[in-house]
This record gives structure tokens, C-alpha cells and sequence, in this order.
């Protein structure tokens, strides 16, 4: 039989994951941002707590996916002028 705690751990990871990504993209919402200002906003506004380590590998991802773009040498993270605000 499947350990369902072991089901369920996963299920809650990808959970976090995905709220992650979300509040990500809603901090964005109003301009760009340093990844420092995004992890400060992400603690103030929704009470997560985000680490460096979690915050700069998750907007390469959403950068390769399309959804976020870095400006260069400022190293500040935006939303695509394509997606619809």
C-alpha cells in the first residue's frame, strides 16, 4: 500500500511552490524590482518568508518560461510589456 504521508508532503511542496510563484508575479504587478525588494515585499505584504536561495533560481525559471524579464546590468525583474497588466 502507498504511503499517503508521503503523497501528501509532495502535494504541499508543489503547493508552496506554485502560491510561490504567484505572489512573485503579483509583486511584480506595478513595476520592476530587485530580487531583495521582492523578497522584502513578499514578507511584508503576505507574511512569506522566502530565502535568496529560493527567490533568484524561481524568477529563472519564470524568465525562461516568459512570464518575468531581467534588465540587464540593474539586475531588476519585470513583467514582459506582451503580458497584459
Amino acid at each position: 500500500m502507498p504511503d499517503i504521508s508521503d503523497s501528501t508532503g509532495k502535494w504541499e511542496v508543489q503547493l508552496r511552490n506554485g502560491c510561490i510563484e504567484l505572489a512573485v508575479l503579483a509583486s511584480l504587478w506595478d513595476g520592476r524590482l530587485y530580487g531583495l525588494e521582492i523578497l522584502r515585499r513578499l514578507e511584508y505584504f503576505s507574511g512569506l518568508t522566502v530565502s535568496e536561495g529560493t527567490i533568484y533560481p524561481l524568477l529563472g525559471r519564470l524568465a525562461v518560461a516568459g512570464w518575468v524579464m531581467r534588465n540587464g546590468r540593474k539586475r531588476l525583474w519585470g513583467i514582459p510589456a506582451g503580458i497584459t497588466r
